[in-house]
Protein backbone atom coordinates (compact mmCIF):
# COMPACT_ATOMS: atom_id res chain seq x y z
CA UNK A 1 0.00 0.00 0.00
CA UNK A 2 2.83 2.36 0.87
CA UNK A 3 4.38 1.87 -2.61
CA UNK A 4 1.09 2.66 -4.28
CA UNK A 5 0.75 5.91 -2.35
CA UNK A 6 4.32 6.88 -3.17
CA UNK A 7 3.78 6.10 -6.87
CA UNK A 8 0.61 8.17 -6.92
CA UNK A 9 2.37 11.10 -5.26
CA UNK A 10 5.29 10.95 -7.68
CA UNK A 11 2.93 10.83 -10.66
CA UNK A 12 0.84 13.72 -9.31
CA UNK A 13 3.92 15.87 -8.73
CA UNK A 14 5.16 15.17 -12.25
CA UNK A 15 1.78 16.05 -13.73
CA UNK A 16 1.62 19.31 -11.78
CA UNK A 17 5.12 20.24 -12.83
CA UNK A 18 4.25 19.66 -16.52
CA UNK A 19 6.24 22.60 -17.86
CA UNK A 20 7.23 24.51 -14.78
CA UNK A 21 10.73 23.06 -14.99
CA UNK A 22 10.70 22.79 -18.72
CA UNK A 23 14.29 23.41 -19.70
CA UNK A 24 17.69 22.34 -18.48
CA UNK A 25 18.21 25.96 -17.47
CA UNK A 26 15.33 27.62 -15.64
CA UNK A 27 13.94 30.43 -17.76
CA UNK A 28 12.86 33.34 -15.59
CA UNK A 29 11.86 35.68 -18.41
CA UNK A 30 8.51 35.75 -20.16
CA UNK A 31 8.18 35.59 -23.95
CA UNK A 32 7.93 39.38 -24.36
CA UNK A 33 11.13 39.92 -22.38
CA UNK A 34 12.92 37.26 -24.41
CA UNK A 35 11.71 38.89 -27.64
CA UNK A 36 13.06 42.26 -26.46
CA UNK A 37 16.50 40.70 -25.97
CA UNK A 38 16.39 39.14 -29.44
CA UNK A 39 15.10 42.33 -31.06
CA UNK A 40 18.00 44.29 -29.58
CA UNK A 41 20.50 42.30 -31.71
CA UNK A 42 18.24 41.60 -34.70
CA UNK A 43 18.82 44.68 -36.83
CA UNK A 44 15.08 44.63 -37.54
CA UNK A 45 13.07 47.68 -38.38
CA UNK A 46 9.43 47.87 -37.38
CA UNK A 47 7.88 44.51 -36.59
CA UNK A 48 4.22 43.60 -36.20
CA UNK A 49 2.83 41.22 -33.60
CA UNK A 50 0.91 38.28 -35.03
CA UNK A 51 -2.72 38.82 -33.95
CA UNK A 52 -4.38 36.31 -31.64
CA UNK A 53 -7.05 35.50 -34.24
CA UNK A 54 -4.36 34.39 -36.70
CA UNK A 55 -3.19 31.65 -34.35
CA UNK A 56 -6.20 29.49 -35.10
CA UNK A 57 -7.45 31.00 -38.35
CA UNK A 58 -4.19 30.86 -40.29
CA UNK A 59 -1.67 28.74 -38.39
CA UNK A 60 -3.85 26.08 -36.70
CA UNK A 61 -2.36 26.81 -33.27
CA UNK A 62 -4.54 26.04 -30.26
CA UNK A 63 -4.29 29.15 -28.04
CA UNK A 64 -5.50 27.12 -25.05
CA UNK A 65 -2.31 25.07 -25.31
CA UNK A 66 -0.04 28.12 -25.36
CA UNK A 67 1.03 29.46 -21.95
CA UNK A 68 3.00 32.44 -23.29
CA UNK A 69 4.11 33.79 -26.64
CA UNK A 70 5.75 36.55 -28.58
CA UNK A 71 5.52 36.29 -32.37
CA UNK A 72 6.56 39.16 -34.60
CA UNK A 73 6.86 39.50 -38.37
CA UNK A 74 8.08 42.24 -40.62
CA UNK A 75 5.47 44.84 -41.50
CA UNK A 76 5.31 43.37 -44.99
CA UNK A 77 5.93 39.61 -44.69
CA UNK A 78 5.23 39.15 -48.40
CA UNK A 79 8.41 41.09 -49.20
CA UNK A 80 10.54 40.61 -46.08
CA UNK A 81 10.98 37.29 -44.28
CA UNK A 82 12.17 38.74 -40.93
CA UNK A 83 10.35 36.97 -38.12
CA UNK A 84 10.75 35.78 -34.53
CA UNK A 85 8.50 33.33 -32.70
CA UNK A 86 8.93 32.44 -29.03
CA UNK A 87 6.25 30.18 -27.59
CA UNK A 88 5.81 28.37 -24.30
CA UNK A 89 3.40 25.46 -24.65
CA UNK A 90 1.43 24.04 -21.73
CA UNK A 91 3.29 20.74 -22.14
CA UNK A 92 6.14 19.22 -24.13
CA UNK A 93 3.73 17.25 -26.31
CA UNK A 94 2.14 20.42 -27.65
CA UNK A 95 5.58 22.03 -27.93
CA UNK A 96 6.49 19.22 -30.33
CA UNK A 97 3.35 20.05 -32.36
CA UNK A 98 4.45 23.68 -32.48
CA UNK A 99 7.80 22.57 -33.89
CA UNK A 100 5.95 20.88 -36.75
CA UNK A 101 3.72 23.92 -37.32
CA UNK A 102 6.67 26.32 -37.38
CA UNK A 103 8.77 24.11 -39.63
CA UNK A 104 5.86 24.10 -42.08
CA UNK A 105 5.59 27.89 -41.73
CA UNK A 106 9.24 28.26 -42.73
CA UNK A 107 8.84 25.87 -45.68
CA UNK A 108 5.75 27.80 -46.88
CA UNK A 109 7.65 31.08 -46.62
CA UNK A 110 10.53 29.61 -48.64
CA UNK A 111 8.15 28.85 -51.49
CA UNK A 112 6.92 32.45 -51.47
CA UNK A 113 10.43 33.91 -51.17
CA UNK A 114 11.79 31.87 -54.11
CA UNK A 115 9.59 33.89 -56.42
CA UNK A 116 10.57 37.36 -55.21
CA UNK A 117 13.94 37.43 -53.49
CA UNK A 118 16.92 35.12 -53.22
CA UNK A 119 18.14 37.19 -50.22
CA UNK A 120 14.93 36.54 -48.31
CA UNK A 121 15.07 32.87 -49.26
CA UNK A 122 18.58 32.58 -47.82
CA UNK A 123 17.34 34.04 -44.51
CA UNK A 124 14.69 31.32 -44.37
CA UNK A 125 17.10 28.62 -45.45
CA UNK A 126 19.14 29.27 -42.29
CA UNK A 127 16.12 29.23 -39.97
CA UNK A 128 15.88 26.40 -37.48
CA UNK A 129 13.03 25.70 -35.07
CA UNK A 130 14.27 24.73 -31.60
CA UNK A 131 12.38 23.05 -28.77
CA UNK A 132 13.69 23.39 -25.25
CA UNK A 133 11.26 21.65 -22.92
CA UNK A 134 7.96 23.47 -23.33
CA UNK A 135 9.57 26.41 -25.14
CA UNK A 136 9.73 26.57 -28.94
CA UNK A 137 11.48 29.32 -30.84
CA UNK A 138 12.95 30.37 -34.15
CA UNK A 139 14.29 33.50 -35.78
CA UNK A 140 14.60 34.61 -39.39
CA UNK A 141 16.80 37.51 -40.39
CA UNK A 142 20.21 38.69 -41.51
CA UNK A 143 21.41 38.67 -37.89
CA UNK A 144 20.27 35.06 -37.42
CA UNK A 145 23.45 33.94 -35.62
CA UNK A 146 23.30 36.80 -33.11
CA UNK A 147 19.60 36.19 -32.42
CA UNK A 148 20.12 32.46 -31.96
CA UNK A 149 23.08 33.14 -29.65
CA UNK A 150 20.81 35.25 -27.44
CA UNK A 151 18.11 32.58 -27.47
CA UNK A 152 20.65 29.84 -26.80
CA UNK A 153 21.98 31.75 -23.80
CA UNK A 154 18.50 32.29 -22.39
CA UNK A 155 17.48 28.66 -22.85
CA UNK A 156 20.85 27.16 -21.91
CA UNK A 157 21.39 25.59 -25.31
Amino acid sequence: MKRIVICILVFAMAALAACNTDTPKEVTMNAAEIYAEVYAVSGYGTMTAVPDRDLTDIYAIDPDKVADRAWYMSDNPSLNADEVAIFKAVDEEYAAELVTIFNQRIEDQKLVAMSYSPAEFSKLDNAQVVQSGCWVYYAVGTEYAAMMDVLGTIFGE
